[in-house]
Formats: C-alpha cells, structure tokens, sequence
C-alpha cells in the first residue's frame, strides 16, 4: 500500500501518477447584448412575457429581470427563432444559458398562441427531448417558475418512468400550470412534454397512450423539437434518433418543416465546426442546412491597464500584499506589471482550447519562464483570489477539470528477487516490483502477471496462462479486452517449414482455457519453475517456483474456497467508474457544504 501511494502521489501526468494534468479553461463573463430586456419587451417579446421573468416569485436563481441584459448569443438565438423561424445548434459553453436561448422562445410562442385562441393550450406544441432522467428533473424549477405566472394556459409535464400513473395519486400536488399523472396528460396533453427517448418511444407505439398523440395530431399542434446534448448521439444511436424523430413527426401529423428544431451541443473546436453540426442536425431532422444557425458565445475578457513598469517582486512577496483579502487593488496592480503573471493569463485566455498544466509550462517555457506543475498551480491559485475591486471580475477567472485515473488492476513482477525492489517498502513482499499499469515485462526482465487478491484474507496471487508456444510451455498473462494479450509471444519466422502461427482468437481462447491462479505458497497442485523469460524450466534454472491454487487461497491460515462454482476465491483491482459513480462520488458529495441561493448567484 505505501509502495502503491509513492507511486500514485507523483505529479500529474507521470507514467503512475493518480491524477492527470489538470486543464483549464478561463470563465470571464459571456458578451451581453447592448439591450435589456426591457428594451425588447413589446418588440421580440411579449411584454407579459418579459415580466413573468422577471417576477420575484421566481426566486433569485431563476429571475430573468426587466433590468437584465442578455447574452449576446441568447439575443440571436431568440432573433433567428422567432423572427426568422429557423432551427438552430446552441455550442456555446458551459453556465453560458443554453437553455434561455430556447426556453425563452418557447414560451413566448406558446403564450401568444393562448392569447390567439383565447384558451389554455390543449396538445403537445413543444417535445423537449434530454438523454438523461436527471437533464429532464433539472429543468422542473426552472418550468415551474416560468409558467406559473401563466395559470393552466401553458401547461408542462415531465413523462418519465417516475410519472405517476393515476390522477388520483398525485391530485393533492396538482397545479394548474404541470400535469403531474399519465392519466391527466393522456386526457388534456400539455403543450410542453418534457421526456426521454425511451419513454417517447413507448408513447409512439403504445396504445393507453394513443390519445396524447391523437389530440396533438387533430390540430397539428407540434411546433418545436429541443434535442439537449445532441453531441451525446453518436452512430448507431443518432441513427436510432433520426428515425424516431421522423415517426415522431408522422405519429403528430406534421412535416419537418413545420418544426423549428432546437439542438445544444459541447462547443466543437474545428475550422469545420459550423458546417459539420448544420449537417449533423439537418441529417437528424431532416431539415436543409440553409434552414440550420449554428450560435456560439464568447467571452469578454477584460482588458488589463497598460503600463510601462516591471514588476520584480518574487511570488512570495506577492502573496504577502493583503495576504487575507480577496480585493486588493495594490496585489491587483502588482500583478499587471508582473511578467509572470500576466504571460499566464495570457497562455489561457489567447487559447481556443482548454490547456492543461503541462500545455502551459511548455508555453511558459518558450517565454523564458521556467515554472514546474505545483508553481503553476499556485500562480493561478493567486491570480484568481486577486481582485481590484467587489464589482470587477478576478485578475484571472477559469474553471479547472481534475480527472483521476480508473484502476484497471495492479501488475507484479515474478522474480523475488527484482533487483527494482530492492529500495522500496516491498522489502518483504514475495514476489518482485509491482506496478500500477499494465506491461509485459519487469525492467528486470522478468514477467510480469496481474495481481488478485484473496476475498477473506487479501492474500495477493498471481493470474496467469502458461501455453505452448514453439514447443515451450511459456508464462503469459491472462486475456481481457484491453490487454495487449499477443505481445509476449514471439514472432515465428516467415518459412515453409515453421509451422501456421494460430489467428489471434484461437490464442487468446487457448490462454483463457489455460488460466492458473498462482502463488508463492506451496499446495497440494501442481509446482511450475519458470525461468527470466517464462519459460517452463528446471528448478535449478528457474528464479521462481509458483503453485497453482485450483479455487481456494493458498494462504496456510486461510484456503478460503467459494461456495458457488465458477467463482474465483479472488478479486482483481479494479476501481473504474462503475465503482467512483456509484461508491465513491456518493461519500464524496455527503461531506460537501451545501451550496446557498447566495453561492448560486
């Protein structure tokens, strides 16, 4: 364990370390548009719109003020939406209001259809479609706040496996503005259906829930279609989606171009980007890309004051100028004239791309700056804690992703008497230097064989497949999909007489028919005596002697045995996100603060 934590506390990015490089990515605010929504208010917006969001019933997170200035990007996204009537792909960034920029819309649409018809709206008009159970409840707030204002005029549900079936279940949480029961919705469908593409999909062919799409289809209601996260469909599953979207629209009774399509995405980095999700979402729809606007946002970031002075304090000193204050005009102004510093900033807000840790070093190495990964890590840590002022925006600001490795199993040299062991904290370890990653050979030159580990006692044992290769029974590892499972054998050499090298899937089924659970305890099975290069040896030439354990620990005081055949006594190390997602985020997030209304803001 202590060998293991030396070798994953290296720095980010080395062969063993834990983490990887860090990358990061500036977060100064988005480009406001020069109106407010005031300002639109009776013009692309109606005016009871624009004050529904901005009523402070709606809480501090979800309060669209009158006073407010949107996005430059939300603007054009509402422009080309209602006024042009396109379809559009929204790539801007993450926290940037992807979802104002079709919400808004939507909601002014459906809204002044009311006022039209002088009645609540009756009939899916808006089909939200999300990948993901938890995108689909996280929009129920924001709902909630925008349509109450609205009574039972503009209705929402959220159709998932979660729905309630009967009316009379849920008939105490009923609100005028959600539909809160399959009953309810299949008798008045709201015009805005929020669901994913499994529970649309039952809805097209079953039939209790015939009447949603028959009274969506009587009037043609169908207006819009909102794909969140389109860029999560990829080959066989926006196949899958292009197809239901085009039975979506025979089931309502309309055509492609009726529809004005919605479709978020990450943002793509690529000269060719504009072009690819236009036709990325034209073949998914099945709308021409002239009808298609792709909208980005970008960032404003603050001009740093000119000045001809050079700034020679040390980053100590820096650090010790109102070392307890978030503001701080003169650590402010010290770091504008501070070649270290602003070479920085510069490396991440010039770049079009996230860098990571070692990107920048590099960059700031090509400037004559010469910083390691933890002094990186420490400037920016300075650069983004500095203020001038409360109103101003941090010297630097940006988001860092931190991503660790999964555990696909540790690996163990053979050889007791690995000479690379010699100065670790593996002095009485029986077998030779373990590693983190896999590889074939110890730098020994031994082999080296994944490790399990006993369920009962932990005792560690060796996974291995001794078969023939070339007349020789040889020590090779066991086979799982990502092992490099052929590299140990040799090359045969390219002659009449040598004799037909097996395909690789008769190998790999030959070693998993030959599996052996191994240890450094002497058992009643049999005794193998391998030599450096794995080979099945006489004792007297071998540098190890490991025993086969059939299905039982072979530790003395143990010899656990499983009770159900064809399970294994033992468990390899593997920790991949199956185990982080479920196990350890979990524990994680239960010793987190709370985050306050204030923090959201």
């Amino acid at each position: 364990r202590q060998h293991l934590s030396q070798q994953m506390s290296q720095l980010p990015g080395e062969e063993f370390a834990f983490l990887a490089p860090p990358v990061f990515e500036h977060t100064f605010a988005w480009e406001y548009a020069s109106q407010r929504m005031r300002d639109l208010s009776g013009e692309l917006l109606h005016q009871d719109v624009v004050n529904a969001l901005d009523d402070s019933k709606n809480g501090r997170r979800y309060r669209f003020g009158a006073e407010f200035h949107p996005f430059k990007h939300q603007l054009t996204s509402w422009k080309k939406l209602l006024k042009e009537k396109k379809s559009i792909v929204v790539t801007s960034g993450t926290g940037s209001g992807k979802t104002e920029c079709f919400m808004i819309p939507i909601l002014n649409d459906l809204y002044e259809q009311s006022l039209t018809k002088k009645e609540a709206l009756e009939g899916v008009h808006a089909l939200f479609l999300y990948p993901l159970n938890a995108l689909i409840n996280s929009q129920k707030e924001r709902l909630d706040a925008w349509t109450q204002h609205f009574g039972n005029k503009i209705r929402y549900c959220l159709y998932n496996g979660n729905t309630e079936e009967r009316d009379s279940k849920v008939r105490k949480k009923q609100k005028p503005n959600q539909v809160l029961s399959r009953e309810l919705m299949r008798k008045h469908p709201a015009p805005i259906l929020v669901t994913n593409g499994t529970m649309l999909e039952y809805m097209l062919i079953r039939q209790m829930d015939a009447p949603i799409l028959e009274k969506s289809k009587q009037n043609k209601t169908l207006r819009w279609i909102v794909l969140d996260e389109a860029h999560s469909y990829m080959g066989s599953q926006a196949a899958e989606l292009a197809l239901q979207l085009r039975r979506v629209l025979q089931a309502f009774g309309v055509e492609a171009k009726d529809i004005r399509f919605v479709a978020t995405s990450a943002t793509i980095a690529d000269e060719n980007a504009e072009q690819q999700l236009k036709l990325f979402l034209s073949q998914l729809a099945g709308i021409p890309t002239e009808n298609i606007e792709v909208i980005g946002g970008q960032r404003s970031v603050p001009i740093l004051p000119l000045t001809q002075k050079t700034s020679q304090l040390t980053f100590d000193d820096l650090c010790q100028i109102d070392p307890t204050y978030l503001v701080s005009p003169a650590r402010f102004d010290a770091l504008t004239q501070h070649d270290t510093a602003c070479a920085l900033r510069d490396s991440i807000v010039q770049s079009t791309k996230p860098k990571t840790s070692l990107e920048l070093q590099k960059i700031l190495e090509i400037k004559g700056i010469k910083l390691t990964q933890m002094q990186i890590l420490e400037w920016l840590d300075l650069l983004t804690n500095t203020q001038a002022n409360e109103k101003d925006q941090a010297f630097l600001k940006l988001r860092g992703h931190f991503m660790q490795r999964i555990t696909q199993g540790l690996w163990s040299c053979i050889s007791p008497d690995c000479e690379h062991k010699k100065d670790t904290e593996l002095k009485n370890w029986p077998y030779g230097l373990v590693y983190a990653n896999q590889r074939q050979h110890c730098d020994c030159g031994a082999p080296v064989l994944e490790l399990a580990f006993c369920k009962e006692c932990n005792e560690p044992h060796l996974l291995g497949a001794v078969i023939d290769v070339d007349g020789e029974d040889r020590l090779t590892q066991t086979v799982d999909g990502y092992l490099d499972e052929f590299s140990l054998l040799q090359d045969q050499e390219d002659d009449e007489d040598a004799p037909k090298q097996a395909s690789k899937r008769d190998i790999s089924e030959e070693i998993n028919n030959h599996k052996l659970l191994l240890s450094h305890y002497k058992t009643s099975h049999r005794a193998y005596n391998f030599d450096k290069e794995g080979n099945e040896t006489y004792k007297e030439d071998s540098i190890v002697t490991l025993y086969a354990c059939a299905s039982s620990c072979a530790a003395p005081d143990c010899g656990f045995t499983t009770t159900k055949p064809g399970q294994s006594p033992v468990e390899r190390s593997i920790l991949g996100a199956p185990f982080y997602v479920t196990q350890a985020i979990p524990s994680v997030l239960e010793f987190c603060p709370q985050i306050s209304e204030e923090d959201l803001q």
